[in-house]
């Protein structure tokens, strides 16, 4: 009894996990594969053994050809040639028993198939082992009665290698052209997805609806690449005919596309209706779907993609939209870019179109951002996708996800593969090179990924703050987080060079995603740091009029978050700097151990670094289960820790609870472990209150960064008082030029200062210097 599932389940139910091998049934995992395709294994001289692929072991159920060659089909191999022949096996065929060559030889490219014909059908049938082996001893070995019935697969490659096959076979053997034959399945299948219909369908095989056309599919082949069109219009017309008993439409013959029509002939009694053929395009279009933008409401915005097989060229996807699929004269220049010739009139261009609409082509949402999307709840990049339960697909050969029906946003630094890593290995190396910096703008980046979800609990998400000397590896960090979760791409550089608008449009492609943004300096940059007030709280980064006479307006939306890399903060406002988390970085900071470590850091591919966010990803309902809670929890402890402003507290939290849940889910560290970075935080939530109450941020950093500065041509001190002349130590502290005017006024509002005077302090006579009274900060 044939134990048939599903149709196509072996693609994916695991036949070795249910059906391993044991001592008494050392064949029962191949024993397994064979019922899963439809094959009664009582009936089939068959092995068990195993390959490795890849590093990995896979069971496989081997053919013996003879006693020193064997063909092996892989089981719960998801990847292509599935097949594997060990022996010299050139000019060999599979056959399960001695020939009779007053019967038809049925040949297909795998042993399976040939087990379907012989199982199914009754027939005689060998294997030639691939598509692309050409048995040559076999086919001239063979008597000149024998018919040969060749029977591959009906796809690319097994039409190349049927013509291959019949060539050889007329030209280098005894046998009449007139005793080959083609049979071929219905397009991409083979004869073992027929076998596995009629087993469902609980009819002979040779009873299907589709049997009865195999021979007419072989004939059909070999008149569209030998015979003429009249005779290749005929013969599709045997299956496919209208009022007139002959095809009427559009039909693809020897790669160029045409219209068939009809007309009267003749007068009187012997008048009749013949078909007209009208050649209308150079090459063969195919509608592979239609892409769908929903990003405004009531309003579809459809492109059309195109696979375009040109008759000489190799194939592309193309897209166009609708004015250019619908004019003659827009599709017709559309097409010259391809070497595509249009040849018809504007009635058989609707034809045309009227054909592809009839084949109800999908429709597939265009998504206009990379990372999440809330329609689908999946995560979806240039290359795969992540549905609700962490599931990844790979994008479909036809460039969308065919499941989700999910066009995605083609993001250029999208790293297509991933690697293998080892995730305590990693953060091992990036706490010795950069300590709890490093482990807590990991945690944002986390955070970030689900930010869509602690977004709708608590209606903001903050930004973060990479700051402080240069060369101190800030930049190679923000490089080194965007790849662990799929980006190849340092940030964005925020300069004069950007438009406003261009850097809104750029931060809307991303969706739950880091976006760094580089060196971004008051003076320097489209940036408008007064954005930060509306971003927090994912407001529209741009609102403007639509170009309309009714009240419509147009957003840029901001589902994204931000990281500023920069030597000084630029921000200005109270408001500002209670939205941002702060790491400062310091040339202090760097030793020849921390070197080391960031030296292995630069030793990982983007593939393997990629593989650290895919893990995430894959576990992302833990993580979205339990981060609100954690983000509270940890709130709380920072308010009770002395951190005693709600929205620090909140911002930090965020931070802290990305990283803290990654660690319990891959067990790095113990909670005692990770202590300081525990102390870290709450004092950066406590250095975040004093600053954010000042109105004077960039006084209080040039101050700061001036205490690393010894007395000299730039800096005196006296008791409690300092003095400073300020090219001098604008120098020493390589404070940016194009900020001066800018900390000059702050100067004059700030809490210490007492006065630009004159003083001989500096020597060589009075001086103008800037005097500031010293007092240290709270420890509040």
């Amino acid at each position: 009894e044939i134990d048939l599932k599903v149709r196509f389940s072996y693609l994916f139910e695991n036949v070795l996990k249910s059906h391993p091998p044991t001592k008494n049934n050392p064949k029962a995992t191949a024993r397994a594969f064979l019922k899963t395709r439809g094959l009664n294994p009582d009936n089939i001289d068959f092995e068990q053994g195993k390959i490795t692929v890849n590093g990995e072991v896979y069971q496989t159920v081997g053919f013996r050809i003879d006693k020193d060659t064997i063909n092996h089909r892989l089981i719960d191999y998801s990847g292509k040639d599935k097949t594997r022949n060990y022996g010299e096996y050139s000019g060999k065929i599979w056959k399960n028993k001695k020939l009779n060559f007053k019967q038809p030889i049925y040949i297909t490219e795998a042993v399976i198939d040939s087990l379907s014909l012989i199982q199914g059908a009754g027939y005689q049938s060998v294997s030639c082992l691939s598509a692309s082996h050409l048995p040559k001893n076999f086919y001239q070995s063979l008597p000149k009665q024998v018919q040969i019935v060749i029977a591959f697969d009906h796809d690319k490659a097994g039409i190349e290698a049927i013509h291959k096959h019949r060539k050889f076979l007329i030209e280098n053997c005894n046998i009449s052209e007139s005793n080959i034959s083609i049979e071929l399945p219905p397009k991409c299948k083979d004869w073992n997805d027929l076998l596995q219909e009629s087993l469902q369908q609980n009819k002979p095989l040779t009873e299907i609806s589709e049997w009865k056309w195999n021979e007419w599919r072989g004939r059909l082949l070999i008149e569209e690449k030998m015979g003429t069109f009249k005779v290749f219009h005929s013969t599709y017309s045997e299956r496919h005919y209208g009022a007139y008993r002959f095809y009427e439409g559009i039909l693809i013959c020897r790669g160029e596309t045409w219209l068939i029509s009809s007309k009267k002939e003749g007068k009187g009694k012997g008048a009749g209706i013949i078909p007209v053929s009208t050649r209308i395009l150079n090459g063969n279009l195919t509608l592979l779907y239609d892409l769908v933008d929903e990003t405004l409401p009531y309003e579809n915005k459809v492109r059309h993609r195109f696979r375009w097989e040109p008759k000489n060229g190799q194939p592309s996807i193309l897209e166009m939209n609708s004015e250019s699929f619908g004019k003659p004269e827009n599709f017709s220049v559309r097409m010259i870019a391809y070497r595509g010739l249009w040849f018809g009139n504007p009635n058989q261009l609707k034809s045309y179109i009227e054909y592809f609409f009839r084949l109800n082509s999908p429709r597939i949402r265009q998504l206009t951002a990379f990372g999440y999307d809330p329609k689908s709840y999946c995560f979806v990049f240039s290359y795969r996708l992540y549905d609700a339960d962490g599931k990844r697909f790979e994008i479909g050969k036809n460039a969308y996800f065919e499941k989700q029906k999910l066009s995605p946003f083609l993001e250029k630094s999208s790293i297509s593969k991933i690697g293998e890593i080892d995730y305590s290995t990693l953060l091992d190396h990036l706490y010795g090179a950069f300590g709890n910096r490093g482990l807590l703008a990991l945690g944002f980046w986390v955070a970030s990924i689900f930010s869509h979800v602690v977004f709708d609990e608590f209606r903001f998400f903050p930004f973060l703050s990479l700051y402080g000397d240069p060369r101190t590896g800030k930049s190679f960090l923000v490089l080194l987080l965007n790849r662990l979760f799929g980006l190849d791409m340092e940030g964005l550089p925020a300069t004069k060079d950007n438009t406003s608008k261009g850097e809104k449009r750029r931060m809307s492609q991303f969706s739950s995603m880091v976006i760094p943004m580089l060196e971004a300096q008051q003076g320097s940059t489209r940036f408008d740091f007064n954005d930060l007030l509306p971003m927090y709280n994912r407001n529209p980064a741009q609102t403007r009029a639509a170009t309309s006479n009714n009240n419509e307006t147009i957003e840029i939306p901001f589902h994204t978050t931000l990281a500023f890399v920069q030597n000084h903060e630029q921000f200005k406002t109270r408001a500002a700097m209670e939205r941002v988390v702060s790491i400062p970085f310091a040339d202090t900071d760097l030793t020849d151990e921390s070197f080391e470590h960031f030296q292995k850091l630069s030793e990982y591919s983007p593939e393997k670094l990629s593989a650290f966010g895919d893990h995430i990803f894959k576990k992302r309902k833990y993580f979205e289960e339990a981060i609100v809670n954690a983000v509270s929890t940890f709130s709380d402890l920072l308010v009770e820790k002395g951190v005693r402003a709600n929205r620090i507290a909140d911002n930090h939290a965020i931070a802290f609870a990305g990283f803290a849940l990654l660690n319990s889910l891959i067990e790095w560290k113990t909670e005692e472990d990770v202590r300081s970075l525990t102390e870290y935080m709450v004092q950066l939530g406590k250095t975040k209150i004093e600053t954010a109450r000042s109105e004077t941020p960039s006084a209080d950093t040039f101050l700061e960064m001036l205490e690393n500065v010894a007395d000299g041509n730039g800096v005196k001190r006296k008791e409690n008082n300092i003095y400073i002349r300020l090219g001098d130590a604008l120098k020493a502290v390589e404070w940016p030029k194009s900020n001066s005017k800018e900390l000059i006024a702050e100067f004059k509002r700030h809490d210490n200062f007492k006065g630009y005077i004159t003083h001989r302090i500096f020597g060589n006579g009075p001086q103008k210097v800037w005097h500031f009274e010293m007092q240290p900060l709270s420890d509040m």
